[in-house]
């Protein structure tokens, strides 16, 4: 820093050369060099520890708005923009908290698909099931899942060069797949 380079070469170069070299006011210097803060600097300092402390009892989710009201209802009188210049040098966000949404509407008037895969018998059968190798609906099964696989992922990828969105393409694909699934499914239980 320049200031510690005039206090160090004081003695050796006039600090008044010094400051007019290195382009300092003398007065900077000085005051820097009695280590004494100003009145300002004092207040904004306490303001940013009233901020930190209430922004952590707020549990992080006061913005400068919030905050400024807080600060003038103990009495500092402050502007929004000043409160939100201190949060951003202190390194304060308000945490956003989202809204409740609700996903699922369970009155609506479409048909409801029946459980085709019936997946809660699915574990018995599981269990108790050995495969086969040499066994050809073994095989078809296994083929049938690699192509529905490497389908689905060339699809992917073709969607990602053209840079756009799946869509409503991605629709019928899907129903496609859960209908070979139950199909295929079936012929597993019949193993």
């Amino acid at each position: 820093m320049i200031y510690i380079f005039i206090r160090n070469n004081e003695k050796i170069f006039p600090i008044e050369k010094m400051c007019k070299v290195l382009q300092v006011g003398q007065r900077s210097y000085y005051q820097w060099k009695s280590g004494s803060v100003s009145d300002r600097k004092q207040r904004a300092e306490l303001v940013k520890e009233k901020i930190t402390s209430i922004y952590f009892d707020s549990k992080q989710r006061y913005g400068s708005p919030r905050m400024t009201a807080e600060l003038a209802s103990l009495g500092d009188k402050l502007s929004r923009i000043t409160v939100a210049k201190y949060m951003n040098q202190l390194g304060l966000r308000s945490k956003l908290s989202k809204k409740f949404k609700v996903t699922t509407y369970s009155k609506h008037k479409y048909l409801i698909v029946p459980n085709v895969l019936n997946r809660e018998n699915w574990t018995p059968v599981l269990q108790n099931l050995t495969f086969d190798p040499n066994n050809n609906l073994v095989k078809e099964l296994i083929m049938k899942w690699e192509e529905i696989v490497i389908e689905s992922f060339l699809y992917l990828q073709e969607a990602r060069k053209r840079g756009g969105t799946l869509g409503h393409k991605i629709g019928p694909i899907c129903s496609f797949h859960k209908q070979e699934k139950a199909k295929y499914a079936e012929m597993l239980l019949q193993l």
